[in-house]
């Protein structure tokens, strides 16, 4: 009778707390708050908890809850089938109670370490960021609040720093990149984000080691290079990402783990991160990433604006060649390192595929304006002033 008592008081606190802290999460205010004195003391102990392990200890929870989802249905039948059998019949009751506790407990824990964050204000409370333009900047088409000729501008200033970037960066006699170990890249983008703490005070906290995930496969075939698992606060990466998207994924992902939960802020971060870095793979990989948003929506601006087609007939000869050549060697890369490694699950690679596609739609619908395409909204704001 005790122990039911006891169960009965923690099923009731766990979702009393859930409930609470979703209803608080509808302030704004109160997300900024939390996210900065309190989310942060959480993702740097949890995070110092988890670095511990050598491996990526999330992925395996993920596994093992998919096992219990199905353990679970599996009970669930047997005890229809078994229920006059007493002593089934308490192993289920007992099993059934315990998967109520940790059902109740993940989702308390991803109120606290993704829900209040995700909700917190863009690009955090605290920032000297400003809005200069009286739109929000992550509206879904920053070129109708931009003209064509700001577009053109900042698309201008990226590709002149990106040619600058393949002429500068280190290159062996054959004249290949030099890429260092994912070790001292992961050292330097920790650098470069705490860099911009001034700008962004968030970014000052710990910065756990990357993670690679044992199951980099199907991370492959679903197109997802990297995520921030919130029940570990583990930065776990697909090894087959190339070399010169590497530091524009990490600090993407190290942007996230520091509260900065939606696909828009962290791209800018991860951008902004990474440019200012003294180190000039980081730098030649954020200004390849970001260009193709940039290039993107002025192209797009610019074609609806052009009378005459031919006008766009010489379109991106502004970019050297080397650009395009060292991109594709770093894809190549990474397609050798795939090939070379066994994959007993490839079989399932088109429903990986196909089931990663429904998931990323359905991600667009719920995030929308703050989806990873915003970032240019971020960037043609933050730039006002500055270069137009």
């Amino acid at each position: 009778m005790n122990q039911n008592k006891h169960y009965t008081i923690t099923v009731f606190l766990l979702i009393g707390c859930s409930l609470l802290f979703n209803l608080l999460a509808c302030s704004r205010e109160f997300c900024d708050i939390y996210t900065t004195h309190i989310y942060r003391l959480l993702s740097d102990i949890w995070g110092r908890i988890f670095a511990l392990f050598p491996f990526a200890m999330g992925e395996i929870l993920m596994y093992l809850g998919a096992l219990l989802v199905i353990l679970t249905v599996i009970i669930v039948l047997l005890l229809i089938i078994l229920r006059k059998k007493q002593g089934f019949r308490r192993f289920a009751q007992g099993f059934l109670k315990s998967m109520l506790i940790t059902v109740l407990s993940v989702v308390l824990i991803y109120t606290l370490h993704w829900v209040i964050p995700y909700r917190s204000s863009l690009l955090g409370a605290g920032n000297t960021y400003q809005m200069k333009s009286s739109a929000s900047p992550t509206s879904d088409s920053p070129s109708n609040r931009y003209t064509v000729r700001e577009l053109g501008v900042l698309r201008s200033y990226i590709v002149e720093n990106l040619n600058e970037c393949c002429l500068t960066v280190p290159r062996d006699d054959e004249g290949h990149v030099i890429y260092p170990s994912t070790d001292s890249m992961q050292a330097e983008v920790t650098k470069a984000m705490r860099g911009i703490s001034n700008e962004f005070p968030r970014l000052t906290g710990y910065y756990p080691p990357m993670k690679t995930a044992l199951c980099s496969d199907v991370l492959d075939w679903m197109g997802i290079g990297g995520y921030t698992y919130p029940y570990t606060m583990e930065i776990t990466i697909n090894q087959y990402v190339s070399d010169l998207y590497y530091p524009t994924l990490i600090s993407h992902e190290a942007a996230h783990h520091q509260g900065y939960y939606q696909e828009n802020e962290a791209n800018f971060l991860s951008y902004l991160g990474c440019s200012r870095s003294e180190d000039p793979i980081l730098r030649y990989s954020a200004y390849l990433y970001i260009y193709s948003y940039i290039d993107s929506d002025y192209f797009q601006a610019l074609s609806e604006s052009v009378t005459d087609p031919s006008e766009l007939e010489n379109y991106g000869d502004d970019i050297l060649p080397q650009v395009w050549t060292d991109d594709w060697e770093a894809f190549m890369k990474s397609e050798e390192i795939y090939e070379a490694d066994s994959h007993p699950l490839e079989e399932f690679s088109d429903t990986a595929s196909d089931v990663a596609e429904v998931g990323w739609d359905t991600q667009a619908e719920i995030i929308q304006e703050n989806g990873y395409d915003g970032v240019v909204g971020l960037m043609l704001n933050y730039y006002d002033g500055i270069l137009y």
